[in-house]
């Protein structure tokens, strides 16, 4: 029973820590509350280690929840706040339509949203990488349909919507597209990667260490262009597409606001 309340009570001391830190480097950007899901840029219900922060900070294991720190408190955190507060959030872990539904709500109270680079690659030192396993073709005998017959469907679709690209951030739907598999997340074969579709190009934004020779000689066969997976918010900065076709609601705030406005 004392080994158990002594690790009880060590792991309190680390989770209080943890919460200090957080709170002197929101305090840094000027924000008096940060919100902490459990999803990952992809929105996934269930994340690889490297986007469990949400457990790292809290100690919570179960799958699901969210956790607010402020200056002081936890809990109602809106009680807390005040006209003129402002609330962080890692954009990357929110869609563009949650940010939107948020901004609208804090706005009756006179508080504003923050979006700051995610605050875990400073204050988790031991943080696991991200997931770097290789990915792999899944065969068309398993599919029913190639990615070749599926792209021209879907690039039909985004005509009879009015847009010259189409921007996939959901790994389900990259998998199935592109007809590739992944280890990434436990249970769920995916890659975490995104996808962006033109009319006459497919770009596709992936960690190369992911890039197995069978893989490569796949993409090259089929037209699809490899990019860092880091390079994602870049390119759609400077990408002058006329309209991009995208779900707000499976799409990161972070990735959303990168695009162009004029798209």
């Amino acid at each position: 029973m004392k080994a158990l309340i002594n690790t009880l009570y060590s792991m309190n001391s680390t989770i209080n820590n943890r919460i200090a830190a957080l709170r002197a480097h929101i305090a840094q950007e000027q924000i008096q509350a940060f919100i902490i899901p459990s999803t990952d840029p992809h929105l996934s219900e269930y994340v690889a280690p490297h986007w469990q922060s949400r457990e790292w900070i809290s100690g919570f294991t179960g799958s699901a929840g969210t956790v607010v720190v402020t200056a002081k408190d936890a809990g109602l955190w809106t009680a807390h706040l005040q006209e003129g507060d402002c609330v962080g959030i890692d954009g990357k872990m929110f869609s563009a339509e949650e940010v939107e539904h948020l901004q609208k709500e804090l706005k009756k109270s006179g508080i504003r949203i923050k979006s700051i680079a995610d605050p875990m690659q400073l204050l988790w030192t031991d943080r696991p990488a991200m997931p770097l396993a290789p990915a792999f073709v899944y065969d068309t005998k398993y599919a029913g349909m190639s990615f070749t017959e599926k792209l021209p469907a879907v690039r039909q679709a985004m005509e009879a919507a009015g847009a010259d690209s189409l921007l996939l951030s959901a790994l389900d739907e990259i998998a199935w597209l592109l007809n590739i598999r992944g280890n990434d997340v436990h249970c769920n074969p995916v890659v975490v990667s995104y996808l962006l579709i033109e009319k006459d190009k497919v770009n596709y934004f992936v960690q190369p260490q992911k890039v197995t020779p069978e893989l490569a000689e796949y993409f090259s066969a089929n037209g699809i262009s490899v990019h860092p997976y880091e390079e994602i918010g870049d390119y759609l900065n400077s990408f002058n597409a006329h309209s991009i076709l995208m779900n707000p609601a499976k799409t990161n705030y972070a990735i959303y606001s990168a695009i162009r406005p004029g798209c």
